[in-house]
This record gives C-alpha cells, sequence and structure tokens, in this order.
C-alpha cells in the first residue's frame, strides 16, 4: 500500500486545492484535512505555500483514496458529438425560463424531439435559474429531458457561479427521483449565456463528482461538447477534478 506522511495540520494555499507538503505527488486537502480550501493563513507567514512539520504524524493511505476516485472517475465520459442523438435516460437541456424552444442546445433538442415537447413545456411554467424540471423526450432516442436554467455570465457580480452549481445539482436531484441510471449534459451557460468555458467545466466536473461520491444510483454521466475547444477543456478540468487519477503513484514515503 502507498502511503505518505503529513503533518496535523496543513493551511496551506494552492490554486489547484492540493498539498506541497507531498511534493512530488500532490494529493487534495480535502484528503490530508477534510477540508478543501484553507481560509486562514498560519501564524507569521511569509509566503504563500507553508509547511509546518509536527511532533507527530498521521498516514494517509493513498491507495484507498485512489480508489474511491476511480469509481466515481469511470462513470464520467466526455464526448464530442451531438446530445440530441445519444440512446440513454435522459438528456439534459439549457433552457431558457420560458422553456420554450431557443437557440444553440435548446433549439437543437426541441427540433429533434418535435412539437409534443413544446407542449408539455408550456404546461410546465416557469423554470427559474438553477431549477430544473423533467418532460418526456418525445422523438428523440433518449426518454426523457431534463431542462435547466444556467445563468447569463455578468462578471461573476451576481453568484452566477452558484447558480450554475445549482443546475447540475437540481439535475442530478430530479434524475434520482426518476430512476434516471444514464443521463448527459450540454456545457450550460458557455454559448449565447457566455460563461467562461473553463470555469463552466471546473464546476460541472466538480459537481457531478460530488454527486457521484454521495449517491450510486446514478450509472453514467456524459458531457457532450458540441466542438473540440470545449471537450480539450472539459479533458483539463477532468485532470484537476481527479487529480490522484492522473499524478504517478508514490514509490516511497515522504519522511
Amino acid at each position: 500500500m502507498n502511503e505518505y506522511r503529513g503533518c496535523n495540520w496543513c493551511q496551506h494555499y494552492r490554486p489547484d486545492g492540493t498539498c506541497l507538503a507531498f511534493h512530488p505527488n500532490p494529493i487534495p486537502l480535502s484528503i490530508v484535512s477534510g477540508k478543501l480550501k484553507h481560509t486562514e493563513p498560519l501564524p507569521k507567514q511569509k509566503n504563500q505555500i507553508v509547511y509546518e512539520s509536527a511532533p507527530t504524524h498521521i498516514v494517509y493511505r493513498l491507495d484507498f483514496f485512489r480508489e474511491q476516485e476511480r469509481q466515481v472517475l469511470e462513470k464520467i465520459e466526455i464526448v464530442e458529438g451531438d446530445i440530441t442523438k445519444l440512446d440513454i435516460d435522459a438528456i439534459v437541456n439549457a433552457a431558457n425560463e420560458s422553456l420554450i424552444a431557443g437557440g444553440g442546445i435548446s433549439g437543437a433538442i426541441h427540433r429533434a424531439a418535435g412539437l409534443g415537447l413544446e407542449e408539455e413545456c408550456l404546461k410546465l411554467g416557469i423554470c427559474h435559474e438553477g431549477s430544473a424540471k423533467i418532460t418526456r423526450a418525445y422523438n428523440l432516442p433518449a426518454q426523457w429531458v431534463i431542462h435547466t436554467v444556467g445563468p447569463v455570465w455578468e462578471g461573476g457580480k451576481y453568484n452566477e457561479e452558484q447558480i450554475l452549481r445549482n443546475c447540475y445539482s437540481n439535475s442530478l436531484k430530479l434524475a434520482i427521483s426518476y430512476g434516471i441510471k444514464t443521463m448527459a449534459f450540454p456545457a450550460i451557460s458557455t454559448g449565447m449565456y457566455e460563461f467562461p468555458l473553463d470555469k463552466a467545466t471546473d464546476i460541472a466536473l466538480n459537481e457531478v463528482k460530488l454527486f457521484l461520491e454521495q449517491d450510486n444510483v446514478i450509472e453514467k454521466v456524459i458531457f457532450v461538447c458540441f466542438e473540440r475547444q470545449a471537450y480539450d477543456v472539459y479533458q483539463e478540468s477532468l485532470k484537476q477534478a481527479f487529480p490522484l487519477s492522473y499524478i504517478a503513484k508514490p514509490t516511497s514515503l515522504m519522511p
């Protein structure tokens, strides 16, 4: 078993959410200390990154955490293609608040599904930002369409990031309530709503990862990219969201 020895506490500021104490194989702060991010520096901190040794040490069994992460990662797939062609339980529509056909992904889904989808959406009424509603899929290969309304990006001044997180978490919760096991997301809000793609992919992957860690019902979540650029950004975000699956396994203990 691969083990590292770490101090009783660590309070490091690292943008990637990892702990430098385990260099050259950094591991997430959530594993070291149970926190995703530290908000207070150590006393007399001079640099952005600080490592303080302690009289005693805690041993972290990385193989255990790596296996947990691997099981979640196996449920996630990133593809480049057309979300309307997927023969799965449910696809997610990046909808507007009225749920009527719009441009981009929304328009493509409505066109492929047929008028039945529009008629059912009109009966559902308004869907607010961050919320999700579900309809049948009509002429689509999927069985269900989950409609969620992403935020319009306005520089991050109006809680846009939390609203986008809610889009993913509420869509997943709705999927669970309908017994959905396989589902696909587009890159919500990254088109006409102009949410920065890199921020959006980080939020999407981390929110889905957190949900899948806590729930075993959903078997597959697919992120569907309309173009190659988005696919490449998703792949890079995947490495950040699943660091233990992409770093080299350690061969010896750190002192």
